[in-house]
């Protein structure tokens, strides 16, 4: 009876926007709101692997779809894309000041089960990838590294991987971690501190624009990979921090997942 009142719920909430990308809302209890997500569903029978896509600072679950051509590049794998809404500066943490800011629950323990509930997904490591930018990048980054068991691979378009480099932005980071002093929340998702994580088990990928103002980040952490000798696919690109650079590279993020997740290629 449950299971059919959660479908029926789904289906009241979903309504189509264009072709194969959907709208849907639903109430979660770690951030105690409805949220919503888009979620590009592909034309074949399934099962799908899933890829998360995660939007940036000051943006929403609508980013991705509204600014790029990912419904078009979408179409040519075989996977569902979900485009979930992160918050404006949630950073994907468990916040320890903001009440009911629980994004890593609500990812983990919430938003993985529901997809994996209500469509048919291929429900293990294998049928799951993550990606973001910006924000969105260190947030996949950051739960491939603290969910390996979950993910087959991770990705970082212009990725802000150095969170404590930007302690005392209160509009940047410390809204969702608080104090550089809070030293245990900062340290467990640090990057820098987490990444033996990825050894063996998250394949991963990052990319920045060569005037990115986080291109050094990204290149300190590409040496830290390399000196740990932790397999990564890491390119410099001509562009800046916006989105045209996410348009034209999000293609190669798609291409680079699709190696690593269950049937995820058009046979067609």
């Amino acid at each position: 009876m449950m299971r059919f009142i959660l479908i029926f719920f789904l289906y009241l909430n979903l309504f189509s926007t264009e072709k194969n990308v959907k709208s849907i809302s639903h109430f979660s209890k770690y951030l105690q709101k409805e949220q919503k997500l888009n979620i590009y569903i592909p034309n074949s029978k399934g099962p799908h692997s899933v890829l998360y896509l995660l939007h940036g600072a000051w943006g929403n679950y609508l980013n991705w779809f509204d600014k790029t051509e990912i419904e078009n590049y979408a179409d040519q794998f075989n996977f569902i894309i979900v485009m979930p809404d992160g918050g404006e500066f949630s950073w994907y943490i468990d916040s320890p000041v903001r009440k009911n800011w629980n994004y890593e629950s609500y990812f983990i323990k919430e938003l993985i089960p529901f997809v994996d509930s209500n469509f048919n997904t291929i429900k293990n490591k294998n049928g799951r990838a993550i990606c973001g930018l910006s924000m969105g990048g260190f947030g996949a980054l950051h739960f491939g590294a603290k969910h390996p068991q979950l993910f087959s691979s991770a990705s970082s378009l212009s990725g802000v991987l150095n969170i404590k480099k930007y302690a005392g932005q209160k509009q940047i980071l410390d809204t969702a971690f608080g104090s550089i002093e809070n030293k245990n929340i900062w340290n467990e998702n640090d990057l820098f501190l987490i990444v033996e994580n990825f050894r063996n088990q998250v394949e991963i990928k990052f990319d920045i624009g060569l005037e990115d103002k986080y291109l050094i980040d990204n290149r300190e952490f590409s040496l830290l990979l390399q000196s740990k000798k932790i397999p990564f696919s890491y390119t410099e690109n001509l562009g800046p921090h916006d989105w045209n650079y996410w348009n034209k590279h999000i293609r190669e993020h798609l291409d680079f997942h699709s190696n690593y997740l269950s049937n995820s290629r058009k046979t067609d």
